[in-house]
C-alpha cells in the first residue's frame, strides 16, 4: 500500500485552489538574547537587537491532539510515539541504526537567560542519513493537513519531518516542487530550499543562489532563515536576534553530503543562538536550514522496536519523507 502512495501520489493530490500566498513574517524585537548554551558551546551575551526578520511558528493546533503548544516536554497523547531517553549520557556519540542511518543525542546544561530565568535543559535529536541508501520526497496536501503519524502510515516512509511555512489556510507560503510540478512562488532574496533529485539532496542559500527553475529538482520546499551557509559560516546573526525561543526543527548537509535532520524539542534555542550552537558544534555541517517550529516541529523515525521521535502538536501540509533505497 505504501508503495502505491509513493508511486500514484500525484493522482492522489488536491489541486490548488486560487492565488499564492507569500508570507513575509516580521518580528520586531526589544530585546536580545545570545548567553550560554551549555557544556558543548560557550556564548557570548550581545547588545540589544535591532529589528529582525524571523519566521513565525505556524500556531493552528489539530483537534485531534492536546491543546498543549506551550509545552515542549510532552508529546499529543492521541500519538504512539516512544520520546527518546534523555537521561541516560549527555551525548550518545553517532549509533549506527542500519546502514546510512544513525541517531545522535546531546543533553545540553539549563539554559539561563538574560533576565535570569532558567529555560531548563534542552536535548539535540538528530538523524544522520546518507542519501546513497536513503531517497528523499517531499508531501504535500494543500488545504488538508496531516498528523505526521498520518503521513508516515499512508506514505510508508521511515523518517517524516515537518516541513516549511504554511497559511491559516493550509498552504505553503512558498515553492513546492511535488512529483515535477512546481506549485506557488519563490522566497527572493532570503531563505532557502531543499531541492530532491536522482543524485540526493541539495540545499541553496536563496539569497546567493536564487531558484531559477532549470535546476531540475524533481522534488523540493523553501523556508527560512538560513541557519548554516555555504562552508559552515554563521547564517543568523546576532543583530537580527529577538531573543524569542520556540521548538525548532532544521536540515542540514554536512561536508560529505550526509543529511542531518535535528530537532530540539523543548524549546530553549533562539534562532541565533542555534545557528551559532551548530556552526560551532562538531557536526561538520556545511549548510542548514531551519524549518517550520513551534508546535508544528517534529520528527518521527520508524524503527525495529516502533515509532520513536518527537511528535508535532499539529496537523501539518508539507512534510519531509525518507525511506530506504531499494538496493
Amino acid at each position: 500500500m505504501s508503495d502505491l502512495w509513493w508511486d500514484k501520489k500525484r493522482e492522489e493530490r488536491r489541486e490548488m485552489k486560487g492565488g499564492w500566498f507569500w508570507l513575509l513574517l516580521l518580528f520586531w524585537a526589544l530585546i536580545g538574547c545570545g548567553q550560554p548554551i551549555g557544556s558543548q558551546v560557550t556564548f557570548i551575551e550581545t547588545e540589544t537587537a535591532t529589528a529582525v526578520l524571523e519566521p513565525t511558528p505556524t500556531l493552528r493546533v489539530s483537534t485531534e491532539v492536546v491543546q498543549a503548544t506551550s509545552v515542549s516536554t510532552s508529546l499529543p497523547e492521541a500519538t504512539a510515539v516512544t520520546v527518546p531517553s534523555e537521561a541516560a549520557v549527555a551525548d550518545t556519540g553517532w549509533d549506527s541504526l542500519q546502514t546510512g542511518l544513525e541517531k545522535r543525542v546531546i543533553r545540553l546544561e539549563p539554559i539561563v537567560s538574560t533576565t535570569g530565568s532558567n529555560r531548563g535543559a534542552e536535548i539535540v535529536y538528530m538523524l544522520r542519513v546518507d542519501p546513497a541508501h536513503f531517497l528523499f520526497d517531499v508531501g504535500y496536501a494543500a488545504g488538508n493537513p496531516k498528523l505526521l503519524a498520518e503521513w508516515q502510515a499512508e506514505s510508508g516512509a521511515q523518517i517524516v519531518v515537518n516541513g516549511g511555512f504554511f497559511t491559516p489556510e493550509q498552504t505553503a507560503t512558498a515553492l513546492v516542487i511535488d512529483d515535477n510540478q512546481v506549485i506557488g512562488s519563490s522566497y527572493v532574496g532570503f531563505g532557502g530550499m531543499i531541492g530532491i533529485d536522482a543524485a540526493g539532496v541539495t540545499l541553496l542559500d536563496l539569497a546567493r543562489q536564487p531558484y531559477t527553475g532549470g535546476e531540475g529538482f524533481a522534488e523540493g520546499m523553501q523556508s527560512f532563515p538560513m541557519l548554516v551557509l555555504p562552508g559552515g559560516e554563521l547564517g543568523f546573526p546576532a543583530d537580527l536576534e529577538s531573543g524569542r525561543v520556540a521548538r525548532r526543527t532544521v536540515i542540514g548537509i554536512d561536508q560529505t553530503g550526509r543529511v542531518l535532520l535535528i530537532i530540539t524539542p523543548r524549546g530553549a534555542f533562539t534562532l541565533h543562538q542555534l545557528s551559532r550552537y551548530l556552526v560551532e558544534s562538531d557536526f561538520e555541517l556545511d549548510m542548514a536550514l531551519n524549518l517550520d517550529g513551534g508546535p508544528s516541529s517534529g520528527i518521527l523515525l520508524q524503527n525495529a522496536a516502533g515509532v520513536e521521535g518527537y511528535a508535532a502538536y499539529t496537523a501539518v501540509p508539507l512534510v519531509l519523507l525518507v525511506r530506504p533505497r531499494v538496493e
